[in-house]
């Protein structure tokens, strides 16, 4: 009996390899061929280009060391690279053999034929806005409750994924991006808008309050329109984090104001989400006061995309009459917003509780635009994910 379930076993077993190792080539090749794509649009004259090889050379090199440098094999690859004038398509292709044991090899499934188009001509304006938890518990080892060195926080893998995040599109040669970042804690800074300025005697930060009211239905609702004036409201919880609002600006500006970012307080989600929404419309320019100009209409070409994450429960509203389930309602409500507008919502839960999972996959409106992530490398993979799929130009595989 032994010797035969290890006759059943063993090509069980190599099988499963087999077909485990022909995925993950197919999945890594086909990244690599789409970024071989874009590189091979770097030409002022595509037809000229395609006409005189330099486009299939270009293609092939750029794709053949980045196979290499992930260590994949190319023995016996063979890449195909073209420029389509007439329906303006950029068309690559790649045959390679994928490492199997036995069973790839018996059956004919280790030869991959890969596909990618792109419209090569197809510039991406994104304007993304950060939700980002710099609560007190960021300040905490990400796999514990207690406070961690410098390096090792939560905090710090948060930093990471943002710098991931930005790698995304600054490596897409199609995309310009800007970014505007908002930390929340038990408030948000609102010290770089006119939200501050206009208290010339108000000492720094200057903190927001609750903007959504209730509604007829009993649930609180937020409202797109910006203040007709700033007045001064005081706060039920300590205001904080320290951090001011970034406004939309370069990923280069994004990279360094990131770095600085330091955790404190307690969780106010919803104003932290309320606040990046506002900083994506048009009609919030004078409070914003953006350094490169207002944001994009809603309705035109630029990608509005809304990106919120934390670590926790809220646990913070600053006025009496809001309970925490009223500031999941205003939550919700940005969210159904936002979505209502065009924006694409992406969702990052740092080893949340099931409470967080529900709110912040029913914010990002399916389940595959929510990361929950419970340690440092899924947290950059998260944030390269959504960078990956704000910026995809993919029209077939």
């Amino acid at each position: 009996m032994t010797g035969l379930l290890m006759t059943l076993t063993v090509p069980t077993v190599i099988a499963a390899v087999d077909l485990t190792n022909i995925s993950k080539t197919k999945e890594d090749v086909q990244s690599r061929l789409d970024s071989a794509l874009i590189a091979a649009t770097r030409f002022d004259d595509l037809a000229a280009a395609n006409d005189s090889g330099e486009i299939e050379d270009r293609g092939q090199r750029f794709l053949l060391n980045a196979l290499k440098s992930a260590g994949i094999d190319t023995t016996g690859l063979t890449s195909t690279f073209e420029y389509d004038e007439d329906q303006n398509v950029m068309r690559g292709s790649v045959e390679i053999i994928a490492p199997t044991i036995f069973t790839g090899k018996v059956l004919n499934l280790d030869r991959l034929n890969i596909t990618s188009e792109i419209v090569p001509r197809e510039r991406i304006d994104l304007e993304i806005a950060l939700s980002l938890d710099v609560s007190g518990s960021m300040e905490w080892a990400i796999d514990s409750d207690i406070i961690a060195p410098v390096g090792s926080r939560r905090i710090d893998a948060l930093k990471e994924g943002v710098v991931s995040l930005v790698t995304v599109f600054d490596e897409n040669p199609l995309v310009t991006a800007r970014m505007s970042i908002i930390p929340y804690s038990a408030s948000v800074n609102l010290s770089q808008t006119t939200e501050a300025t206009a208290f010339i005697d108000a000492t720094s930060p200057v903190w927001a309050t609750e903007r959504a009211e209730r509604a007829s239905t009993g649930k609180y609702q937020i409202s797109k329109k910006p203040p007709s004036q700033s007045k001064r409201t005081e706060l039920k919880a300590v205001g904080s984090p320290t951090a001011s609002v970034l406004p939309l600006s370069s990923t280069e500006q994004a990279v360094a104001y990131i770095s600085s970012v330091e955790p404190h307080g307690g969780t106010a989600g919803h104003i932290g989400a309320e606040w990046a929404f506002y900083s994506l419309l048009p009609d919030w320019n004078e409070v914003w006061n953006h350094p490169d100009g207002e944001p994009g209409a809603l309705d035109s070409s630029t990608r509005k995309i809304l990106v919120i994450m934390t670590d926790g429960d809220f646990t913070v509203t600053q006025t009496d009459e809001m309970t925490i389930d009223d500031a999941y309602d205003v939550f919700q409500d940005v969210c159904r917003a936002a979505r209502d507008d065009g924006v694409s919502i992406y969702t990052v839960g740092l080893k949340a509780s099931d409470n967080t999972d529900e709110q912040l996959t029913e914010c990002a409106g399916s389940e595959e635009n929510y990361f929950p992530v419970s340690n440092r490398a899924a947290i950059t993979d998260a944030f390269k994910e959504i960078g990956e799929k704000a910026t995809r130009m993919r029209i077939s595989k």
